[in-house]
């Protein structure tokens, strides 16, 4: 028996501490503020620890982690699992996937841009689920993650106005550059080419010697068109995963394709998850850098999912609430010169959500 359900939403979830689902190799913390502006500390110019960790004192890190104003995936399949389709370092099983919540054949996916607060339609009708226990859930996506975001500088005195040094021009408002990308392992290649940007999408490492190659730039105030819904938006490639990335950088040295179970659901998404970066049909692991372009998100439910007579609904909260990484740098001791360099995709978590009753149930 099949169950006939009215209901499908993506939503941003925040919550006290996001779920990565990989690991990265960026050392961040929360950012320091005043009011909405990070703070920079320039206490002397010898010692200009410029960007804060809002939990250490003495502001010494280079980068700190937010929750973007826009984030931006392309969908392919999501499914649940009457078992596992999860295998360690080899390519997914998907037999035991006979509850399809969605599947789109479009090489581009269908794409979901995703605000705090604002819930947005996956599927425009209704849905139908075969009557049964779901132990487990699949997501499979575009590995360019999209990020909109925008912040303000300010010194920590907390009235005057810190210019940073952008791609193109300078000033203390910072914002993302439209269809320019960074490469989660970082290293340096000609292009990605994935389903959301099918000819391939340049990037190259940051730099503070070129800095036409960074993915922020900097002003006075926002650019005109900023509110264009799909203007400003930069990507973050995720070419390289494993559950070392955040030792020796080795996910910049040696490609990694997966990251095993967790060992605790410790941030509450309802379950353990697991990753692997994935060939273009979605179902190949990936084997190298240039032809992983798609990601399986697998999720092992704490409580199985039941789909019954009296479910009504069905809701994924992607958790993205520190999922933007503001990243800069500096040059210099005497004069010092301090770069907004880009705005890395920390990648989200999912919790998949039923309702029971149409009009007082709860979301479990």
């Amino acid at each position: 028996m099949k169950k006939n359900l009215f209901i499908i939403l993506f939503s941003m979830m925040a919550m006290s501490g996001a779920y990565f689902l990989f690991s990265t190799s960026v050392e961040a913390g929360e950012c320091a503020r005043t009011g909405t502006k990070i703070n920079i500390d320039r206490q002397s110019v010898a010692v200009n620890e410029y960007t804060v960790n809002g939990d250490e004192a003495g502001y010494g890190q280079t980068n700190c982690v937010e929750e973007p104003l826009y984030y931006k995936v392309s969908i392919y399949k999501v499914l649940f699992c009457t078992a596992d389709p999860y295998v360690s370092n080899d390519n997914p099983d998907f037999t035991s996937c006979t509850g399809t919540i969605f599947e789109t054949a479009l090489t581009t996916g269908k794409e979901i841009i995703i605000q705090t607060g604002v819930s947005t339609d996956l599927i425009d009708d209704s849905i139908i689920l075969p009557i049964g226990s779901y132990s487990h859930a699949a997501l499979i996506v575009d590995n360019h993650l999209g990020l909109k975001h925008t912040e303000t500088f300010i010194d920590k005195d907390g009235t005057t106005s810190f210019n940073m040094k952008g791609a193109e021009t300078d000033g203390p408002v910072c914002w993302t550059r439209h269809n320019k990308a960074t490469a989660f392992s970082g290293p340096t290649a000609a292009t990605h080419t994935s389903g959301l940007h099918p000819t391939g999408l340049a990037f190259t490492v940051t730099s503070t010697s070129d800095t036409a190659n960074n993915t922020l730039d900097c002003g006075t105030a926002l650019p005109a068109d900023w509110a264009t819904v799909d203007r400003y938006y930069s990507y973050e490639i995720i070419d390289s995963i494993s559950d070392t990335c955040d030792e020796n950088e080795n996910c910049s040295t040696t490609f990694g394709a997966h990251i095993d179970y967790d060992a605790a659901d410790d941030l509450g998404v309802g379950g353990l998850a697991a990753s692997l970066l994935l060939k273009a049909d979605g179902l190949t692991k990936a084997t190298a850098r240039a032809n992983a372009v798609k990601i399986g998100y697998f999720i092992s439910f704490t409580t199985p999912k039941r789909i019954t007579e009296n479910t009504t609904g069905l809701q994924l909260n992607f958790t993205t609430s520190s999922s933007v990484s503001v990243d800069t740098t500096k040059t210099g001791t005497t004069t010092v010169k301090v770069f907004a360099l880009k705005v890395g995709a920390d990648p989200f978590g999912v919790r998949f959500r039923t309702k029971t009753g149409r009009c007082r149930g709860a979301w479990r």
